[in-house]
């Protein structure tokens, strides 16, 4: 500590000043010209790099694999005692092969949109080419009667008012995640939902659990 507080004291600070001092006026035009040229030298790798890193990040995003889930459709009309079946696309959107595919879809009756999901055991699809296109299939148990009344239901009423009021009961949803690699050694992962609804006898996305990695 002594000999901290001595190097901190003015008199040797004066000292290592005058000596930087003296070391400096003792370089010559060149050594300056130098140091110029290092400095610019430091600068331009680090412009390089940034631009370099730019280019590849850019490369990546357009040229990437992007998996995505399309077209959900009910196999067979709803009925109860049947097994709804639902099939759908699963389409590689992107410019490159995806790799390591794996993927995770669920077909269930559920009060509202399903917001905290824990994704159950993944499937392996295997490796998916640019452009191509494999069909996924759900499958829910033998549909009960309170079930199949809430999934056939109109969602709306008209009360006194004249109004129609939307009717909060159970749904048909399906929902899933795939997980895959890409060429660039990167990884991405989509989640997909969608609802059933029965007068459009269509699956509508839901709000929640639609996006792209």
């Amino acid at each position: 500590m002594e000999y901290f507080y001595s190097c901190m004291s003015p008199k040797h600070s004066e000292k290592s000043l005058h000596r930087v001092k003296r070391f400096l006026r003792e370089w010559s035009y060149a050594d300056w010209i130098q140091l110029g040229i290092l400095v610019v030298g430091v600068a331009y790798c680090i412009i390089t790099y940034g631009l370099w890193d730019l280019s590849r990040q850019a490369i990546h995003s357009g040229q990437r694999a992007y998996l995505v889930f399309h077209a959900p459709t009910l196999n067979e009309p709803l009925a109860v005692g049947g097994t709804p079946q639902v099939s759908l696309d699963l389409v590689n959107s992107g410019q490159t092969p995806a790799q390591n595919v794996r993927y995770s879809l669920a077909l269930q009756v559920l009060p509202s949109y399903p917001l905290n999901i824990t994704w159950g055991p993944l499937n392996m699809a295997g490796g998916m080419g640019a452009s191509q296109t494999i069909k996924l299939k759900a499958e829910l148990a033998p549909l009960k009667q309170a079930d199949f009344d809430d999934i056939t239901a109109d969602p709306f009423i008209v009360g006194a008012t004249g109004f129609p009021t939307v009717v909060n009961r159970p749904k048909l949803y399906i929902y899933g995640v795939v997980q895959y690699d890409d060429v660039f050694s990167g990884h991405g992962q989509s989640e997909f939902c969608a609802v059933y609804w029965s007068s459009k006898n269509a699956f509508p996305g839901c709000p929640v659990h639609n996006d792209i990695k």
